[in-house]
């Protein structure tokens, strides 16, 4: 509904002039509340990805905090809000891709591509005029303050082989 044109404004969507509310159907909200679903080729898994390192944060070191490319404050409620998932999630194995580790390299680790939900906890583009500019934004540096791809873009997302049973984005601009 969020997409459908806004009447009376013509080239903005709905969601955009008005607010949106959704709630889940009686069949889902029941099934919500029985527990989180057992996969059946393993346990539940849930991978977190939060609070990444971006050009000018503290936790760098090696070659210094030098500027590579996008300027992105640092997201320290990120961790917390990984922090809670995972206390939330009893029972489950959680899979922690936080601050360096939070990386495009540690997305495609075995682990990772079979948990039954994955979280993203970070900033994000959107570019609604040129969506292929949209992504996610991961690690941009490693340990030792060298630069790393850490733009997940739009092509690279349809292009994940992730079977998750849900995927979550908690960002900025979302």
């Amino acid at each position: 509904f969020a997409a459908l044109p806004s009447p009376g404004r013509p080239g903005i969507p709905l969601g955009i002039a008005r607010e949106i509310s959704g709630i889940p159907s009686a069949s889902t909200l029941a099934a919500l509340r029985s527990g989180p679903p057992v996969p059946s080729d393993g346990p539940f898994r849930i991978a977190l990805f939060a609070d990444p390192v971006f050009s000018g944060d503290p936790r760098i070191t090696g070659r210094g905090n030098r500027d590579y490319g996008v300027a992105l404050a640092r997201l320290p409620f990120s961790l917390r809000e990984a922090e809670y998932i995972a206390g939330a999630a009893q029972g489950a194995e959680v899979l922690w891709r936080v601050g360096f580790a939070a990386t495009k390299k540690t997305l495609a680790d075995d682990p990772v591509r079979r948990s039954t939900v994955l979280h993203f906890a970070t900033h994000t583009r959107i570019d609604s005029a040129h969506p292929e500019l949209s992504g996610i934004f991961l690690s941009q540096v490693d340990r030792n303050g060298s630069p790393q791809d850490g733009l997940l873009s739009l092509y690279e997302i349809y292009d994940l082989n992730l079977p998750v049973e849900l995927a979550v984005l908690s960002g900025c601009a979302t």
